[in-house]
């Protein structure tokens, strides 16, 4: 164990990236005060419909996408970190618009273009950071890493965010964010990049090796909808008050970060597959019992299952991603695998609009098709 510690500080410390981790940590942060309660907002205190949230959310994605397409451009000419950077003035801009959104008439749907380009931006230079300068052979434990750290961070985050919703309100919450994601970029502005030029084809993204692993990506795309949006939304409709829905968070977060500490060390020493089919399948089960949950101590309990068998799924299906990726044109893999993910999220979210249910029964809806796609994954 103290050799394991030791290589991962070795492992930040060789390449001299305290100034990203820095700024991950900022905004990590600044992102688990918030995030939780973003869609519960335009929901609850906006008032927009749940197909009009849909809407939203499905742009998100498409932008997403788009964000990668740009960030893959841009980042091959200014570098890594710099591409970082870039993506902070648009999660800045996506919370001064929310901070707004009730005093101007500003289109929500503006606001999703944005966070989507941001998200996309960032998500691309992390993990093409993360895949070309992790070791293959630690990988599962360093993800494990990065899991434990934001789930540390997702115990504070919730609970703060919660507590200020409840004694202040949400214009306090979103300054908060605004000038922590602002101090995120300082780390960046003298930090020193190293350019990789990457090039990509329309032929990298569609490789035959890429499909691989795309059932997996899959059902990972659609548990990053279900549980990352839709729980939190149906836990505050059971319970509507923002320091409940945080403590539960906050609950399951500190007993995920326990299980993932452990679960992270034994993902290099077993099949990555198999781990990853099981505790798929383990949180398919999760999902088919939210749809009976009425009670607080049954949210409580079904979080942390949820929360356990979510990191414990995504730890392996990001190790095989970025084993993958080194195989391949890392680019082009990474634009490959947000497409599977986009495509999973949009079919989704499109069943749930044409079903045209009310919000309660889109949302079990939601937890069903989770729940079938987790065991589809265990039985291929």
């Amino acid at each position: 164990m103290p050799f394991r510690h030791y290589r991962l500080l070795h492992f930040t410390l060789k390449r001299n990236l305290s100034e990203v981790y820095l700024t991950i940590f900022l905004k990590t942060f600044a992102l688990s005060l918030v995030g939780l309660f973003v869609p519960i907002y335009l929901l609850r205190e906006v008032g927009i419909s749940f197909p009009e949230f849909i809407i939203y959310l499905i742009i998100a994605f498409i932008f997403v996408l788009i964000g990668y397409l740009v960030g893959a451009v841009i980042g091959s000419y200014i570098g890594i970190r710099k591409l970082i950077a870039v993506s902070v003035p648009f999660y800045i801009v996506f919370y001064f618009l929310l901070y707004n959104l009730q005093n101007f008439s500003i289109p929500i749907n503006f606001l999703a273009i944005i966070i989507g380009l941001g998200d996309g931006i960032f998500w691309l230079a992390y993990n093409i950071d993360f895949a070309k300068f992790s070791d293959k052979k630690h990988r599962g434990e360093e993800v494990k890493f990065w899991f434990v750290f934001a789930s540390l961070l997702g115990i504070l985050g919730p609970f703060i965010g919660g507590f200020i919703l409840s004694y202040l309100n949400f214009d306090i919450l979103f300054l908060l964010v605004i000038v922590l994601i602002s101090l995120s970029a300082v780390p960046l502005l003298n930090s020193k990049d190293v350019v990789i030029k990457y090039r990509f084809s329309l032929k990298d993204i569609f490789r035959k090796e890429n499909f691989d692993n795309a059932h997996r990506f899959t059902v990972q795309g659609i548990r990053l909808l279900v549980n990352g949006i839709f729980w939190p939304i149906f836990v505050f409709y059971i319970i509507p008050k923002y320091y409940i829905t945080g403590i539960v968070f906050a609950s399951a977060a500190f007993f995920s970060s326990i299980a993932v500490w452990f679960i992270g060390n034994e993902v290099d020493k077993l099949n990555r597959n198999l781990f990853s089919d099981f505790s798929s399948m383990i949180n398919g089960i999760v999902s088919f019992i939210k749809v009976f949950v009425n009670s607080l101590p049954q949210v409580l309990g079904v979080s942390v299952l949820d929360g356990v068998s979510y990191s414990a799924s995504e730890i392996s299906n990001n190790a095989l991603a970025y084993d993958q990726a080194n195989k391949t044109n890392m680019v082009g893999f990474f634009i490959f695998r947000e497409i599977i993910l986009f495509l999973s999220r949009i079919t989704i979210l499109l069943i749930l609009l044409i079903s045209n249910l009310d919000l309660i029964s889109s949302l079990k809806l939601g937890f069903i098709l989770m729940g079938a796609v987790g065991f589809l994954q265990w039985l291929l």
